[in-house]
């Protein structure tokens, strides 16, 4: 899949990184480092489709766990439901899952962020990346879902690009549509 990918991409073998579970990517950011942790996928862990289908690329999705001065961010790319039972099951038993900062999966649709998926997770803070769609992302039932759990939601269909400022523990945000600003202590 490899060289298919690079073929499609038009990349060259050393432009692209692969990445699977258990890697770690520092990265140097203006205050400090980021650590990523890639938490899914597994190796060759994506099924192959039958013949005549497509490969289902969300499920390919790359689950990363982002840590900068102790807070966290998990990043779930286009996961849904099923790659959350995957990653629910590889992290069972674990604080793995938990961040202070969700990106919801799949742009907040009905079939992604389980409340099994929240219920690991914990999050204080989730952002929705959407913008103006016709598949009615986020969903209303994947925002009553985050509303019920307490948790804060930014959208950047409503709050433009949702920034955060992190220092000593604690986040402050906002989004460059004249939202006004917030902090959480964490």
């Amino acid at each position: 899949r490899e060289d298919e990918f690079l073929r499609e991409c038009g990349a060259g073998a050393g432009k692209v990184i692969f990445l699977a579970r258990g890697d770690v990517v520092g990265l140097d950011g203006p205050g400090g480092s980021v650590t990523a942790r890639v938490v899914y996928p597994l190796p060759d862990s994506v099924p192959e489709p039958a013949d005549g289908e497509e490969i289902d690329e969300n499920a390919a999705s790359l689950l990363l766990k982002l840590d900068y001065e102790g807070v966290t961010a998990l990043m779930t790319a286009d996961l849904g439901f099923p790659a959350e039972e995957a990653v629910l099951a590889l992290a069972a038993g674990t604080e793995a899952l938990r961040a202070d900062i969700l990106k919801a999966g799949h742009h907040g649709s009905k079939y992604s962020t389980s409340d099994e998926f929240l219920a690991a997770v914990q999050p204080r803070i989730c952002v929705v990346q959407c913008g103006r769609n016709t598949f009615g992302h986020p969903t209303r039932e994947t925002l009553e879902k985050l509303h019920a759990n307490g948790i804060m939601v930014q959208r950047n269909d409503l709050d433009g690009a949702v920034m955060f400022d992190i220092k000593n523990g604690r986040i402050s945000g906002s989004g460059t549509c004249g939202k006004t600003g917030w902090v959480t202590r964490l």
